[in-house]
């Protein structure tokens, strides 16, 4: 009876261990902050770079684009984990070899296949029979592998095919959608669902709003009063007031153009978004109205 009782107690023991480091996980997972600073500079190219990390940098991922030569990587615990391509298999190899012994037959004529010479020595008569064995089983695996890679592009083909006419009936259908959900949004059956979803979106937005914005932008369109009537636009927004945001007009050039620097910094937490989504999710009527919004957009 001892001896089952301490077989229990370990087995107590390591599923309450179990569970203390599933949610010790989780609470990592949504409680500590991703956080993303971004810089660059807008002149006659736009450059920019910036990084996204999470718990001490543990998980970094790291962007710059210049021109027209974007880079990015992915590090965990400092080490680069490449977006890795795929390494080509041995089928794979195999059948680039048998294309290209195709290739090269075709090209001499193909009166007989290309065959492997037999290193070792033989009799005349083995060896001849060995050789018009080998003739005939190349000949056939190449037949067959050649019309297995056509069937292969073929299929590829049709594919690609057919998503290219469903991206196009999706395009011709997007207007049409696009009012239908509008409709949705303003159908006063939907007026709760649509309070509670832009509610949450602003709460969303307090708790995942930038912590610093630093930018020093020079702007013109190239006419003195357009240039003016953006300038009081602008100052009419209250979020350029609670950062570090320096806009100068240029009335005096005769074109429009943007140049200066930025640097922005924040972070999000996805307990927040949990929260927003249990909040939304256990109201009946809002799970119909997303299920109506996807029903219109799958038709």
């Amino acid at each position: 009876m001892t001896v089952i009782l301490l077989i229990l107690k370990i087995i107590g023991i390591l599923l309450l261990s179990l569970i203390g480091i599933v949610l010790f996980l989780l609470a990592l997972v949504l409680f500590v902050p991703i956080r993303y600073q971004i810089s660059g500079e807008i002149e006659e190219t736009v450059k920019l770079q910036g990084k996204i990390h999470w718990l001490l940098h543990i998980v970094s991922f790291s962007f710059s684009y210049e021109g027209e030569t974007p880079d990015y990587g992915l590090r965990i615990f400092g080490f680069r984990v490449g977006f890795g391509k795929k390494k080509a298999s041995a089928l794979d190899e195999e059948d680039f070899s048998e294309e290209e012994i195709t290739s090269e037959a075709a090209e001499k004529g193909a009166s007989e296949p290309l065959v492997l010479a037999d290193k070792e020595e033989e009799s005349d008569v083995t060896k001849q029979t060995e050789k018009t064995d080998t003739r005939i089983f190349k000949k056939q695996k190449v037949q067959r592998n050649s019309s297995s890679i056509w069937q292969r592009i073929r299929r590829f083909l049709q594919r690609i095919q057919q998503k290219v006419k469903r991206l196009f009936h999706a395009v011709r259908q997007l207007p049409q959608k696009i009012t239908d959900i509008k409709t949705l949004f303003t159908d006063e059956t939907n007026k709760k669902s649509v309070s509670l979803l832009f509610a949450e979106l602003k709460y969303l937005l307090r708790h995942s709003r930038f912590r610093k914005i630093k930018t020093r932008l020079l702007f013109s369109l190239g006419d003195p009063a357009t240039t003016g009537q953006i300038l009081g636009i602008l100052c009419m927004i209250p979020m350029l007031y609670q950062y570090e945001i320096n806009i100068y007009p240029d009335f005096e050039a005769e074109k429009p153009y943007i140049k200066g620097s930025y640097f922005i910094k924040g972070y999000v937490r996805l307990v927040h978004g949990l929260i927003s989504f249990v909040r939304l999710w256990k109201e009946k009527e809002f799970r119909k109205f997303v299920k109506t919004i996807l029903k219109k957009i799958e038709r």
